[in-house]
């Protein structure tokens, strides 16, 4: 994963998701790297790419499950403080509700 500075004014989308039950129940795999996906967020996911082959358009998402390590407790704090600024630089946030 690359890191980003709030000054190079990256076009990304944010991904809003209910969590909902947190059983992880697939994976996703980007660049070669295997992330663990609740329901929910597979959901989305896969509506966004089924979107995202209408435009033909490659996208750049920042999605919390992905971007966080969730393992690391003190990143995640970390990050929770950073989420006004990853929503508020995002060119778009997508809300997913299920």
């Amino acid at each position: 994963m690359a890191a980003y500075n709030w000054n190079d004014e990256i076009d990304y989308e944010a991904l809003s998701y209910t969590w909902g039950p947190g059983a992880i129940i697939g994976h996703v795999k980007i660049n070669n790297t295997v992330f663990p996906v609740s329901q929910s967020l597979l959901i989305a996911l896969q509506q966004i790419r089924r979107d995202q082959e209408t435009l033909a358009m490659p996208r750049k998402l920042w999605v919390d499950a992905v971007c966080i390590n969730q393992s690391d407790n003190a990143e995640k704090s970390h990050q929770v403080m950073l989420m006004r600024e990853i929503y508020s630089h995002a060119s778009r946030v997508i809300a997913w509700i299920g």
